[in-house]
């Protein structure tokens, strides 16, 4: 299977992972053929890159299930709308002593956490991005760089205690963004130098919730202001270097920029695996923590089989193996020309992959 992008061009393929709501209801069935009612549905549902069956198979793994997944999306929304409501008519009130929210407000991140915690495969490598809803980004982005960060705090070999922590404070690094106007800041416009500023104090506004309004640990709500900060110092908010950020916030800022550059965004499609990757080694060492950055993308298999790849000899193939120990070298078969011939990127030096085709 192949994630490719939404268009007319995929009809008459087949869906190689279903479209689950975040109530856990299946919207369009795996298997399912495509055809121009399909593209409507998602197009309703503001979904812009699906996973279609190819003519490689290959296994259906990944590290969480999308039904995991979804349902605690959709705790976690459900939890953050009454929270919300709640916050529109005590604005000004202490949170832990008008409206008695900070146990419950504890209780229900504890509770999501611990469900991913005990559902990640920790042994499995990443292998898919999640789709996400238009509507739904910025519940499932928080939920995925939960998972995310988890899985690298077990990689580092962090015990529950710290596991817990580092998910506490993956789950509420953006909650500051709830506190602003996000449909505004997460609009299919460029933002201008005064909105970008604005923006920018979600890290400020969540932190200062956390802190004042809630008994949380220091270690879970540091990130919330640390977490956009760059191991260079040309982060925000406070401009601080790699020294001075906790190394949860490390953590959370490679997962938020992966989650954030493998996702269908309104003013750009997703990013491949990839490319992804790249951008990420490329700026290890400037904007992120070297050691942290590299760990994470060796967990990282950047050309699943079935992907469709340009090569540079200028062909087109399809990978159909994938090497446990050299994720970015697979074994491609080369669908162009008079006949298929496999080609092992880890003995041809010469030939590299030029880029993955995501359009089909």
């Amino acid at each position: 299977m192949r994630i490719v992008k939404v268009s007319s061009k995929i009809i008459g393929n087949s869906l190689a992972r279903p479209i689950i709501s975040n109530c856990g209801q299946v919207l369009i069935a795996e298997n399912s053929k495509i055809n121009e009612n399909t593209i409507r549905k998602f197009d309703r549902f503001g979904i812009k890159s699906v996973y279609i069956k190819t003519e490689v198979i290959n296994d259906i793994y990944d590290i969480i299930t999308d039904r995991v997944r979804k349902k605690n999306v959709h705790k976690f929304k459900s939890f953050i709308k009454e929270l919300n409501l709640k916050l529109d008519k005590t604005r000004k009130l202490s949170v832990r002593k008008e409206i008695k929210l900070d146990l419950k407000l504890k209780e229900n991140i504890i509770e999501i956490v611990w469900d991913l915690i005990k559902n990640i495969n920790f042994d499995n490598k990443i292998k898919f991005v999640d789709i996400k809803s238009a509507e739904d980004y910025l519940y499932e982005h928080q939920i995925n760089i939960c998972i995310l960060s988890v899985y690298m705090g077990k990689k580092l070999r962090f015990n529950d205690k710290n596991l817990e922590k580092l998910a506490i404070a993956s789950l509420i690094c953006d909650f500051g963004n709830l506190l602003l106007d996000s449909e505004k800041y997460l609009s299919n416009k460029i933002l201008s130098k005064k909105e970008k500023k604005e923006f920018e104090k979600h890290t400020s506004l969540g932190y200062e919730f956390f802190h004042n309004e809630t008994d949380f640990k220091i270690t879970e709500i540091i990130p919330i202001i640390e977490h956009h900060e760059r191991v260079n110092g040309s982060g925000y908010p406070r401009g601080i270097n790699g020294d001075k950020m906790h190394i949860f916030s490390k953590i959370i800022a490679i997962a938020d920029v992966y989650d954030a550059l493998t996702s269908d965004r309104l003013h750009r499609p997703a990013f491949s695996q990839s490319d992804a990757v790249r951008m990420l080694m490329n700026d290890a060492g400037v904007l992120y923590d070297y050691k942290l950055t590299k760990l994470f993308v060796e967990n990282i298999i950047s050309y699943p089989i079935g992907t469709r790849v340009l090569l540079s000899t200028n062909d087109i193939g399809i990978v159909t193996h994938e090497k446990e120990n050299i994720l970015d070298l697979p074994t491609v078969a080369v669908i162009t020309g008079e006949r298929k011939r496999w080609i092992d990127l880890s003995k041809n030096k010469e030939i590299n992959i030029e880029r993955v085709i995501m359009t089909q």
